[in-house]
């Protein structure tokens, strides 16, 4: 680590498999995956202290927190934001937030991940442009989906992320000539690709966290959460998708 460089704990808890990671002056210096079968509210504040452990530091030397908003698993989601608010406050330091769906598009985009105890450059985690249609399940033919194209240098939004059926996510113009990934995508697979799209998935990039501190180093524009006490994450109720379907 860097001398001076500032440093971030990110975690997301959006979907079944969790993530941690830690960062300083552009580095991943640690990364955790939640197992799927694990309870995240039990097994996030431990993941925390391990990879603060790996590079030998604790929470009060962090500079900032950045979480994943969701959309996703309505408890996942309300787990991670529920963490971040508590950690920002008793540490007073800044919290940043950038949507799971736009973080599930850097990891489809990425190259293969380093290895556990390897720091890895963020800088160099994208190679080229790649469009990404980023898709947690909702259950039945529900679906959470955002569309991204991820450069180098940063990512653009094509289709905002939403609650949509599959049929009407196929049907949108902004999804043409996109891989797909996330476990909707995996879910739904044989609609997909009857349609000629493709689905990325299982993925060898970054963890959802190291994906969210590749955005806060590339992207960072208005992703700090002013008021993190009143702050709600993203969890795209709409009215045709039940509470029920985020678990």
């Amino acid at each position: 680590m860097e001398p001076g460089a500032e440093l971030y704990l990110a975690f997301d808890t959006s979907t079944p498999e969790g993530a941690v990671a830690v960062g300083a002056g552009g580095w991943l210096l640690a990364e955790r995956v939640l197992s799927a079968r694990s309870e995240h509210s039990a097994r996030l504040i431990p993941a925390i202290h391990e990879v603060l452990g790996e590079i030998e530091r604790a929470p009060p030397d962090l500079s900032g927190i950045v979480v994943g908003r969701g959309a996703g698993s309505f408890t996942g989601v309300r787990v991670a934001a529920a963490t971040a608010k508590g950690l920002v406050t008793s540490l007073e330091i800044p919290l940043y937030g950038f949507s799971s769906l736009a973080a599930l598009a850097v990891q489809a985009a990425s190259g293969k991940g380093a290895r556990s105890g390897e720091k890895r450059d963020l800088r160099g985690l994208i190679n080229g442009e790649v469009a990404v249609c980023a898709v947690f399940d909702a259950r039945g033919e529900r679906v959470y989906a955002g569309c991204y194209r991820v450069r180098r240098d940063g990512l653009e939004t094509m289709l905002a992320p939403r609650a949509d059926t599959v049929a009407e996510l196929l049907e949108r113009e902004e999804v043409a000539g996109a891989v797909f990934a996330g476990d909707g995508a995996v879910r739904h697979r044989e609609r997909i690709e009857g349609r000629g799209g493709e689905v990325r998935w299982p993925h060898e990039g970054v963890s959802l966290a190291g994906a969210l501190l590749w955005l806060l180093t590339t992207a960072p524009r208005g992703a700090r959460i002013e008021n993190p006490k009143r702050w709600e994450p993203d969890y795209l109720r709409a009215s045709t998708v039940q509470v029920s379907a985020g678990r």
